[in-house]
């Protein structure tokens, strides 16, 4: 067990192209439940599609009901919102693609993109959940309004349901997609502090509070990574749960252990993402 352990730490943590880069063996797990519970295809759909129209049809309201505003844009929480529906899309649209017999096999630029997305949105959800709520709410001046509560809370359970449905592997080196659009989103509102002299949020005024601003700016992409983190321990006691349930479920009889021996493609999911 002891060999078994040090073999799976080498092989996630290793520096190697394969841990680093957005490509996969196996594509077919980003369109792929890990639970495979009832029909695979009806499963995974009545997770995703319902998710993004939702998304999709929030992200409306929310633009519509603030056309007006200049700095809508401007907000982390709606980088997040935006790159969140993005995901949903995407993995909806990934999802139609492989279950039909298309990209099972052969890595491309969409599932690139579609693996970015996802990375980025499960690291962004929980730590702008966990950054708002903690340094940002304020009981006197904010509202725990409809708004609020769907791009701080909401969310966050929704990328937790994600990734503890699909079959999508988390690889530990990933933390770094989060981590410099979030870079990104720092400099950005450092230099628009500094030129128009609006704050977008109080712990963000470079131009009085330089050092400050920094430190909230490094504070934050630190709490992003944390979270990735926790993700990748959730991403793995997933495969653990998965795994054990499936097994469980092949010793019921004879003619679920026919169906094993005779589908090719039955236990593919459990042995492709314990090994990875």
């Amino acid at each position: 067990m002891g060999g078994s352990c040090s073999q799976g730490c080498k092989r996630e943590f290793g520096c190697s192209s394969r841990n680093w880069g957005c490509s996969h063996d196996d594509p077919v797990l980003f369109g792929t439940s890990q639970w495979k519970c009832g029909p695979p295809v009806l499963f995974l759909l009545l997770h995703r599609l319902p998710w993004a129209l939702l998304w999709l049809s929030y992200l409306v309201y929310d633009i519509t009901t603030r056309v007006f505003d200049p700095m809508y844009f401007t907000f982390m929480t709606k980088w997040q919102l935006i790159i969140l529906v993005l995901n949903a899309l995407v993995g909806l649209l990934v999802t139609c693609i492989i279950q039909t017999g298309h990209m099972r096999t052969k890595w491309n630029p969409l599932l690139g993109f579609y693996s970015v997305l996802w990375n980025i949105s499960t690291a962004f959800a929980p730590a702008i959940t966990l950054i708002y709520w903690a340094m940002i709410y304020d009981p006197a001046t904010s509202n725990a309004d409809f708004i609020t509560i769907v791009t701080h809370v909401v969310n966050t359970a929704y990328t937790l349901l994600d990734v503890m449905v699909v079959a999508i592997p988390l690889r530990a080196y990933h933390f770094y997609h989060s981590a410099v659009v979030a870079g990104i989103y720092v400099i950005f509102a450092a230099v628009y502090n500094m030129t128009t002299g609006r704050l977008i949020y109080p712990l963000f005024n470079f131009r009085e509070k330089p050092a400050s601003a920094a430190a909230f700016g490094i504070g934050g992409i630190a709490i992003g990574t944390a979270m990735w983190f926790v993700m990748f321990g959730l991403y793995h006691l997933r495969v653990l749960l998965a795994a054990k349930c499936i097994r469980g479920r092949n010793k019921l009889g004879d003619g679920q252990k026919e169906a094993e021996r005779t589908d090719p493609e039955f236990d593919k999911t459990e042995t492709e993402t314990t090994e990875y």
